[in-house]
């Protein structure tokens, strides 16, 4: 719970101060501009299907029936598609079949490559090797702490070895007994404000670019100083608290 807080307020306030100065400079964007071509009417019931998923699981679960994601999302599909377009309904899920193999294949073999690292990096006989290395490299005083885990929090980024959903979790089994969990979970967690931040492999990074219309590399460099910041700050209360 203290891991919880001292990055989740830090996080707060670096995304109160991006807000109220990036909105500033991007004021002149959300100008009126006529659209180009005529925009498709959808219903209100159109607009449910994101929720949808979560609310047949839900309600599966209140029901007594156990329901797995997979189908909530599949019935979700199903759903979006009859309410926006029901003629079209093979070439809709056809065309989204296709579009989500290319959006998603370059992170799936990603992923296969970090479960492989993971796998190798908790094995025992890994740990016993490099275990004693990563002890002497470690910092130890508070404000080496602060200094080594502040300026290598970029390295969460794309899916980096300080990525907690990575190889990062390989990597605090073999930093536990040099630091203790606390100071390793602050420091996994720490880097993770930069990585769920700013990582351009981030769906919801990519999707924002896309409706913005710019090159997700731009949120990278526009969020970065924000959470590089949040995250010191955060290491900083866990240094206090735990160290």
């Amino acid at each position: 719970m203290q891991l919880s807080l001292a990055c989740t307020v830090p996080l707060a306030l670096a995304t109160l101060a991006y807000v109220l100065r990036e909105s500033r400079r991007a004021r002149a964007a959300f100008a009126q501009v006529p659209p180009t071509g005529a925009v498709p009417a959808v219903g209100p019931a159109a607009l449910l299907t994101p929720l949808l998923p979560i609310g047949l699981v839900l309600g599966a679960k209140f029901a007594g029936v156990e329901l797995e994601i997979n189908a909530a999302l599949a019935l979700a599909i199903l759903y979006g598609v009859v309410a926006t377009r029901p003629r079209d309904i093979a070439q809709s899920l056809s065309a989204a079949i296709v579009e989500g193999i290319r959006a998603v294949a370059p992170v799936l073999w990603l992923m296969m490559g970090i479960g492989m690292v993971v796998t190798v990096l908790m094995a025992d006989n890994v740990t016993g090797a490099v275990g004693p290395l990563l002890a002497r490299a470690v910092p130890h005083g508070a404000v080496s702490y602060v200094l080594v885990f502040g300026l290598l929090s970029p390295l969460a980024l794309y899916r980096g070895p300080l990525n907690l959903y990575g190889m990062g979790a390989g990597l605090g089994a073999m930093l536990k007994a040099a630091l203790g969990g606390p100071l390793v979970g602050g420091a996994l967690m720490g880097s993770g404000l930069v990585q769920g931040v700013c990582d351009p492999t981030n769906t919801h990074n990519t999707w924002a670019a896309g409706f913005a219309g710019c090159d997700v590399n731009d949120v990278l460099r526009s969020t970065l100083p924000y959470a590089w910041a949040a995250n010191v700050v955060a290491l900083v209360w866990i240094q206090v608290a735990h160290g």
